[in-house]
């Protein structure tokens, strides 16, 4: 289990961004959340089991990407230019978070 905080420093976002999206994935029934025994107002978050099944789903996609493009990256003279698009979308992130990206196309 981890706190929405944990989470939010994870993924480089702020504490709201990552409490908006615990609530979002908890709808959908794919995690749950607990008070912290020790602290009752930190919230901590685990998978349900239905989370926990799409993750394995999800896993092995995530991991073959990856690969894909450490590959892409070694094979190509011109990672260097593909390394500045990720700092310039690094950078779009900063300034509209990827939850709130994710969270428009959401149904």
């Amino acid at each position: 289990m981890l706190s929405i905080r944990e989470i939010s420093e994870e993924l480089e976002t702020s504490h709201s961004a990552a409490s908006q999206l615990i609530s979002k994935l908890e709808e959908k029934g794919l995690i749950r959340s607990t008070s912290d025994k020790t602290d009752a107002r930190k919230k901590m978050v685990a998978f349900s089991p239905r989370g926990q099944k799409l993750l394995r789903q999800v896993q092995p996609v995530w991991t073959a990407m990856q690969a894909a493009m450490d590959e892409l990256l070694q094979e190509s003279g011109e990672g260097g230019q593909l390394m500045q698009a990720i700092l310039h979308t690094e950078q779009a992130f900063q300034r509209q978070s990827i939850f709130n990206r994710i969270e428009k196309h959401l149904p």
